[in-house]
């Protein structure tokens, strides 16, 4: 199943309505959907989901690179570890997320094992250890998972944005619960990245009931 039209005919097979999700995703941007190879280390990864939540990519774009500036050169534990949670908010960022970032500089520089070691771990080991340190919940480890790890059975219910997309697809009249979304994730399996990227597009493309009806 590691190829592009099996991927999506066999997540189109469990779940038709995701399916017509698909159909229509794949219609207007004319790819399939797939995590991008990533160049970026775990840390900067990380650094960035803290970055971008609740922000326009354009204004998190704009906030990474200020950070970059001010810590001279690509992020590095010992590059944020050396900043004061005031120089790192000169970037633009909040007190909270400043020190998040910094959480994850001392995380990073403790324990220099377990931070080489995270490609290799499980998704659960993974969400164990990061979900440890301050500031970094469930949302932004996913982000990792996907998008730097490349892992494609990753189920993001809590995400709102994913919520909201099932909403839509599944025509519930209020937005579903991580609980409810989750059930419906476990047909997914073992592809559950992929169809919350499906989902998440949907969003972006602001696709419609009626869309889905007419299939087009």
């Amino acid at each position: 199943m590691n190829g592009e039209v099996d991927i999506e005919s066999y997540l189109s097979k469990k779940d038709a309505k995701l399916g017509r999700v698909i159909k229509l995703v794949r219609a207007r941007r004319g790819e399939p959907m797939r995590p991008r190879a990533s160049t970026e280390t775990s840390f900067q990864a990380l650094v960035r989901a803290v970055i971008y939540q609740r922000v326009s990519e354009s204004a998190g774009a704009t906030v990474y690179s200020r950070l970059e500036e001010i810590a001279g050169g690509k992020l590095t534990p010992t590059r944020i570890g050396a900043l004061t949670t005031a120089r790192i908010r000169k970037a633009g960022l909040a007190l909270s997320k400043s020190t998040y970032i910094q959480n994850l500089a001392t995380w990073f520089d403790d324990n220099p094992k377990s931070a080489k070691r995270l490609p290799s771990m499980s998704n659960e080991e993974i969400v164990e250890a990061l979900t440890a340190i301050p500031g970094i919940g469930l949302w932004t480890v996913n982000v990792l998972l996907v998008f730097n790890l490349g892992r494609l059975d990753v189920a993001p219910a809590p995400d709102p944005i994913i919520r909201r997309a099932v909403q839509l697809v599944y025509g519930m009249r209020s937005m579903p619960s991580a609980e409810v979304v989750t059930k419906k994730m476990q047909s997914w399996r073992p592809y559950r990245s992929i169809a919350s990227m499906y989902l998440w597009q949907a969003t972006k493309l602001k696709i419609t009931q009626a869309d889905l009806r007419r299939g087009r």
